[in-house]
């Protein structure tokens, strides 16, 4: 099995061939997409819908499904395979952010996290209120510590990620796209204020 979610997907890299190759010789692909974020732009909700279409229909063993609208967007870009292995990363599955980006990601096969992360990934897939706001995946049923999910309402970004700044004894490296929630950048200046001494440095 090879389950999917992502927020963009096209055919300009391998992965759309091994993906292809993988339900062909018989593994059961389920691929769960970003969509409703994209009503914004003219014409991507029909590109993304398109292209995930054509992609099922080259195996049977391929299912594809938008992902459920009570986010605003399905952000997250990660795969399992067998439920024994996740990648989680920062890459869309597009040529550029493997050339022309700078990102990240991180490979896990301990049992705890896979099955987490398995777990959401097969909630997401079979939520059928994309069209009207429902709910993936309930916060109580995420319990990994090592694991921090969004949104702030089903998840546990906010409350992990202050801790994790709160507990910082000598430095804070933080390596962010983006710095704009308020809530966050308090966190790190009361940090900063209740110890002086600290090494913080942001990349943004």
């Amino acid at each position: 099995t090879i389950a999917v979610t992502i927020y963009e997907f096209d055919n300009s890299t391998p992965l759309y061939g091994a993906i292809i190759a993988a339900a062909k010789r018989g593994v059961k692909v389920d691929i769960t997409y970003n969509y409703s974020s994209f009503a914004s732009t003219s014409g991507k909700q029909q590109t993304i819908s398109s292209f995930m279409q054509s992609l099922s229909q080259q195996s049977s063993n391929i299912q594809t499904h938008p992902a459920s609208n009570v986010y605003q967007v399905t952000h997250q870009k990660g795969i399992v395979i067998d439920g024994k292995a996740a990648f989680i990363c920062s890459f869309n599955f597009i040529a550029n952010y493997f050339g022309g980006t700078r990102d990240f990601g991180i490979f896990t096969t301990i049992p705890a996290e896979v099955s987490e992360i398995a777990k959401v990934a097969a909630a997401d897939f079979t939520d059928n209120n994309y069209t009207q706001n429902g709910t993936a995946f309930t916060g109580n049923q995420l319990n990994t510590p090592e694991l921090v999910w969004s949104n702030y309402n089903q998840g546990n970004s906010r409350a992990k990620l202050s801790a994790l700044i709160q507990s910082a004894k000598k430095s804070i490296y933080i390596y962010q796209e983006l710095v704009e929630d308020q809530a966050m950048i308090n966190v790190i200046c009361n940090a900063i204020k209740a110890n002086p001494k600290l090494d913080v440095r942001i990349i943004a």
